[in-house]
């Protein structure tokens, strides 16, 4: 994953070069960090992937107990 990662953000940087516009740069580290905590929390990890294929099947339980 740290190879994907860095190619990532190496091609955001070089196009941030060209524009000064980091939000590309924005983009690949907020998707980054969002997988590199679930990896070291197994148990978060766990989780989320139940509550997506929970709501990928239609069930949206998670979603309505989240907001009350």
């Amino acid at each position: 994953m740290l190879a994907e990662f860095e190619r990532e953000f190496h091609v955001a940087m070089a196009e941030a070069d060209d524009d000064f516009d980091l939000a590309r740069v924005d983009v690949v580290v907020r998707h980054w960090w969002l997988r590199a905590v679930l990896y070291l929390d197994r148990e978060a990890f766990e989780h989320t992937v139940a509550v997506t294929e929970r709501l990928e099947t239609g069930d949206e339980s998670d979603v309505h107990r989240a907001r009350r």
